[in-house]
């Protein structure tokens, strides 16, 4: 097996890949800092981020933002990095057996997740937000990574029996509409020129797709092949197959250099998937040397497996609760940082707990520099960003690094912003 041939089989196994939530980051500079902008997010930014922040004195009037994209990707415990070191040369057998050794009884897991903001809008206390998101997850099992790896003779070079237990894909694709609306509150005194401020975000969601399949004893043995991978999918031609409203609340507060800001995300989020509108699939194949069968065909979506009905019922979007804190050092450096959680059951992507800080310098106006480190519920974050500016336009990108405790792997991300107007 080629480096290359290997490369085309991991990104199949990925491509169902993991989401940031309902709504996609419009904002170089908030991926840049970390993701840590409950307190410093801008115009169209404070959408996603602080609803609160659009009626504090340091929002801007009027922002937009055109084409920003996101994505995140990560393989483990053999990374992308390990298979890229072939390029389009062969594996030797020793490196093989060594990512075998590292899956182990556990599985080969890999994720991708994306975001597309098309528009952010703003204008003074008013804020508008369109994007959409995708997600999923893979698991191959140690039997099912040497098939891959090795063919059907295995590592030991003659036919054996393989079972792909754990194996299994999970994904989802998401459109969001939301509107904020903020509003100024008095003075805390009329000594200092604080103010305080709430906001409220409305959210529409579209469900675009599901899938769910787990293999359920798959078989291939030296004179037979049979595949079981039941699954859940999108009935043919149905795009939105589950819908739901959601409300974003916030709190900011600004005096002199310092901002705080506290937001609950999805304190109130009615969507669910539209069962009617989904389809099950036996997944069945057998082959036994000169007769094959099959059925992938659809079936009514009550006769699934019960535990992927209690999968698809328990997918919700649940509360996630923020507090930020920012501080304008100086003209030029702004520091902030952010604590993050959330329950870790429904569709929840995120990490459960976050606790970072972000920098930005604008020594140089033309030139904004970002970075951000946090430490995250089983990893360790760390990013940086550069935008371009002219007038009040900007087009920005931001790199992440995140190092998981566990097997020293790691992901990788981008967010590429088209254009920005503050």
């Amino acid at each position: 097996m080629t480096g290359a041939r290997t490369v085309a089989v991991v990104a199949l196994v990925i491509v169902a890949s993991r989401l940031p939530a309902q709504q996609a980051n419009a904002s170089p500079a908030a991926f840049g800092m970390g993701n840590n902008a409950t307190a410093t997010a801008q115009g169209y930014d404070a959408v996603k981020w602080n609803p609160a922040l659009l009626a504090l004195p340091t929002n801007t009037a009027f922002s937009f933002s055109l084409a920003a994209v996101s994505a995140v990707q990560g393989l483990t415990p053999v990374s992308f990095d390990d298979v890229a070191k072939f390029g389009g040369r062969t594996i030797d057998p020793a490196t093989k057996e060594e990512w075998l050794q590292r899956i182990g009884p556990g599985t080969q897991d890999g994720h991708l997740s994306a975001g597309v903001s098309a528009v952010g809008l703003s204008m003074g206390t008013l804020g508008f937000q369109l994007s959409a998101t995708g997600y999923g997850t893979a698991k191959l099992n140690q039997d099912a990574a040497e098939v891959l790896l090795f063919g059907n003779a295995g590592r030991a070079g003659s036919a054996r029996t393989f079972q792909f237990n754990g194996s299994r894909v999970d994904g989802g694709a998401f459109t969001t509409g939301a509107a904020s609306f903020a509003m100024p509150l008095k003075n805390v005194n009329s000594l200092t020129p604080a103010r305080l401020a709430i906001g409220v975000t409305g959210k529409f969601i579209l469900g675009n797709g599901y899938v769910r399949a787990e293999d359920n004893g798959s078989v291939l043995t030296p004179t037979n092949i049979a595949v079981r991978f039941p699954m859940i999918t999108n009935r043919s031609g149905e795009t939105n197959v589950g819908t739901g409203l959601g409300l974003d609340a916030g709190l900011a507060w600004h005096s002199g250099d310092l901002s705080l800001g506290l937001a609950a995300q999805n304190i109130i989020n009615t969507f669910q998937w539209d069962t009617t509108k989904l389809a099950a699939r036996y997944g069945v194949a057998n082959f036994n040397g000169t007769t094959t069968t099959s059925d992938f065909q659809e079936y009514d979506y009550s006769t699934a497996p019960q535990s992927f009905r209690d999968s698809v019922a328990a997918d919700r979007f649940t509360p996630t609760y923020a507090f930020g804190a920012a501080l304008q050092v100086m003209p030029s450096l702004l520091v902030a940082g952010d604590i993050r959680s959330h329950p870790g059951t429904g569709i929840a992507i995120d990490p459960r707990l976050h606790v970072g800080v972000g920098a930005e310098f604008t020594g140089l106006s033309f030139l904004p520099l970002r970075v951000g480190v946090a430490a995250e519920t089983g990893a360790k974050l760390a990013t940086a960003g550069i935008g371009v500016r002219f007038w009040h336009f900007e087009v920005g990108v931001s790199g992440m690094y995140r190092k998981l405790d566990i097997g020293g792997q790691h992901e990788t991300g981008v967010l590429v912003n088209a254009l920005s107007f503050h």
